[in-house]
């Protein structure tokens, strides 16, 4: 039998229609699977994955490579990564700096919040750079350019 009584009662439930009272219970995945499924890739954009969730009212998604299942992705993942703490999201920004830059260009930087925070010295074309490669590490929800004198 599936999982009968080990989730809570969903309060959408008094809006469908109420099932037969002489029709079993579902016993089989297909009967209440769902037929055509929304996937993603590997590549695809989180962004992109938190709208199919919520558009499509789903909260996992199976990722697939040329046309074969190669995992899944849930709200759960979703979460445990944006809910990083402040440290490792700092060390995750310093890294994808040191990429961008190993031989040059250094800032400081703090995280708070989750809101990354970059200070060095004035460099209008790699601060921008900079700025954007911090925005693509999940889990920051904002980067703020502190600028240093020169």
């Amino acid at each position: 039998m599936l999982v009968r009584g080990e989730f809570e009662a969903d309060p959408r439930a008094t809006m469908l229609p109420p099932r037969a009272a002489h029709e079993p219970p579902p016993r089989r995945v297909m009967e209440v699977m769902t037929r055509e499924p929304v996937t993603v890739t590997e590549t695809t954009d989180v962004t992109r994955v938190i709208d199919l969730m919520v558009g499509k009212r789903v909260k996992s998604l199976p990722v697939v490579r040329d046309e074969r299942v190669v995992g899944m992705v849930s709200r759960r993942d979703l979460m445990a990564t944006l809910a990083r703490p402040d440290e490792e999201l700092r060390s995750a920004v310093v890294e994808a700096l040191r990429e961008h830059y190993p031989f040059g260009l250094s800032w400081d930087v703090t995280v708070r919040d989750g809101v990354a925070e970059l200070s060095g010295p004035p460099h209008e074309h790699a601060d921008h750079i900079a700025d954007l490669l911090a925005g693509t590490v999940p889990g920051i929800v904002r980067v703020k350019h502190l600028r240093r004198g020169p």
